[in-house]
């Protein structure tokens, strides 16, 4: 079948011909993972690890790479008795979860610092410091609460605006002394032009990172350094997230070993390099533990008896037909596409129902969800899909809509991730716990 339009404009006649399918692959997996980002990831791995046979399904990659690289844990209890998981259990799947983190961070190269008991307090590059529990180590080492009467240099880039170590300076000697962090420190600054770059304007920083990777730059990087500031006067070095995209902790030890001074890196607003070297370090950990990968937009599904018994994704053209024991949704929210706004709040894949607050409403007016102070509680955060005990998605009346569908990370609700302290630690932690639930319900 052929269909065409002739108009005045378009000349010669234009044809829009069926599309044909290349391939039809068809393929059998204990678990399916659908989303590439933290949630997701960490739920794949941790299945494929326990000798599951796991394919994941990606459009992308996911919003953690869009991220500053830290993970937040303190809202991750609260989030946990949300679902009805309370006392030892939840702090061992918290514990589990961090563990198990910090170990695949460190197979993949990448590895973090921190603990869900204790907060690091890192200074990030608005002048500002930032609570968290988990952050890579290139960054971790500069937490405050390690840094008593530290003298700090903070170091600029000519051309790179995002990073004004003046400014940075100031703010964090203001912090200090007027007893806004715990600890006492000096700040000063210096702004240096960096090593081999050809232009001195709008640098982004992922064109440092990637200098910086380039054998000789962080020794170059030191020799500007010496030579424009008095290094004897300081007892810390913190830099722009630059480090490099594939062994940062290396570039740093250079970098240290050569002036004689600890150094560190500032955590960024995102998009950050250290949310990109995350995901990187996530997919080596995939291809580590024979993660199928499938990038490919979810299509449909087939369902019976309350049981999904196969999903199809296409890529251009291309058509996956996937048969799951066991699907894992973690789609996240509007970023990832695992919310949508059209007439409803909806999820778009399996047509779930979308609570806010742990209330469900068909129809919620948007404006009712938003709040004219972008820093007050927005509500619309909040949305997501509601799960029992298991992660398994439930229905307005609680009952379990596909007994064999679990949910994961941003897509849920029961937490505000902008507001409560859980950031990136509920996708953490879901998808770790949704691997485990999946062992069972995939045997």
């Amino acid at each position: 079948m052929e269909w065409i339009e002739d108009t005045r404009r378009m000349k010669p006649t234009a044809r829009i011909v069926p599309v044909r399918w290349v391939d039809d692959i068809r393929k059998k997996s204990d678990v399916l993972v659908i989303g590439g980002g933290l949630a997701g990831t960490m739920a794949a791995i941790t299945a494929a690890r326990t000798g599951l046979h796991t394919t994941l399904i990606r459009r992308g990659s996911g919003a953690t790479a869009l991220s500053s690289g830290a993970v937040d844990l303190a809202g991750v209890l609260n989030w946990m008795r949300y679902i009805q998981r309370t006392g030892e259990a939840a702090q061992h799947a918290l514990e589990d979860a961090v563990a198990d983190f910090l170990a695949l961070m460190e197979e993949a190269g990448y590895p973090y610092a921190g603990s869900p008991h204790h907060s690091l307090v890192l200074i990030n590059t608005l002048g500002t410091v930032k609570r968290t529990q988990l952050a890579p180590a290139t960054c971790a080492a500069g937490n405050l609460a390690d840094l008593d009467r530290a003298r700090i240099l903070f170091v600029g880039v000519h051309g790179y605006p995002d990073c004004n170590a003046p400014f940075l300076s100031q703010s964090v000697a203001f912090l200090s002394q007027n007893g806004l962090i715990d600890t006492h420190v000096e700040a000063d600054a210096v702004v240096i032009p960096f090593p081999r770059t050809r232009h001195t304007a709008n640098i982004n920083p992922f064109e440092l990172a990637r200098l910086m990777d380039q054998e000789g730059v962080p020794v170059e990087l030191a020799e500007r350094l010496a030579r424009q500031a008095d290094l004897s006067h300081y007892t810390h070095v913190a830099l722009p997230p630059i480090a490099g995209l594939d062994n940062p902790l290396a570039a740093l030890n250079v970098l240290q070993e050569t002036i004689g001074i600890p150094c560190f890196e500032l955590l960024a607003a995102p998009p950050s390099v250290p949310g990109y070297r995350l995901k990187q370090a996530l997919d080596r950990a995939m291809a580590r533990y024979g993660v199928d990968i499938i990038h490919a937009c979810v299509e449909s599904f087939t369902a019976s008896d309350g049981h999904i018994d196969r999903v199809r994704a296409v890529q251009k053209h291309t058509a996956y037909h996937v048969e799951p024991h066991t699907v894992i949704l973690a789609t996240g929210k509007f970023l990832g596409g695992g919310i949508e706004w059209s007439d409803r709040l909806r999820e778009p894949i399996f047509d779930l129902p979308v609570f806010v607050d742990g209330a469900y409403t068909p129809s919620p007016c948007m404006p009712d969800l938003l709040t004219d102070r972008f820093t007050s509680e927005q509500r619309v955060f909040t949305a997501g899909l509601k799960v029992d005990p298991h992660l398994r998605p439930v229905s307005p009346d609680g009952h379990v809509i596909f007994a064999n569908l679990l949910a994961a990370g941003g897509v849920l609700t029961g937490y505000n991730y902008l507001q409560d302290g859980s950031g990136l630690g509920v996708p953490l932690v879901s998808g770790h716990l949704c691997a485990h639930l999946a062992g069972g319900v995939a045997s």
